[in-house]
């Protein structure tokens, strides 16, 4: 990897991370829990947007926009660790079905959003074929 691209998913990072501290310290009566659902589909479905263009890891993995953005900035908002721990949480609680459901609702959510986000990309480029 390039100096440069290290730098950018840096930077990347660096901003997604303090945009989701960001989020849930002011999430007010919402809990943790559900503004970590919405950072982790809303990142999956800007990543998936993003590998749906033409700066896609298909494309080329070191584009520096993939780097920056898909690597770095989608890569800091969401966050599959905290996710993890609040189902770790509520299975340790006596609550497994509760951490189950969190499971499968994230899961779906997050795969149906990045999915979502690459079929909108490829669809606003005249020519692109859908796959």
């Amino acid at each position: 990897m390039h100096g440069r691209h290290l730098l950018l998913i840096a930077v990347g990072g660096a901003t997604g991370t303090a945009a989701r501290w960001l989020a849930l310290s002011v999430s007010g009566h919402l809990g943790e829990s559900a503004i970590v659902l919405v950072l982790n589909v809303a990142g999956s479905a800007f990543i998936g947007f993003l590998a749906g263009t033409r700066f896609g890891p298909h494309q080329t993995k070191n584009h520096p926009a993939w780097s920056a953005v898909a690597v770095g900035f989608c890569g800091g908002l969401t966050t599959f660790a905290t996710f993890s721990v609040q189902i770790a949480e509520r299975i340790e609680n006596g609550s497994a079905s509760s951490g189950a459901g969190l499971l499968a609702v994230t899961s779906a959510l997050t795969i149906a959003a990045v999915t979502l986000g690459f079929v909108a990309a490829t669809r606003l480029q005249p020519g692109r074929p859908i796959r």
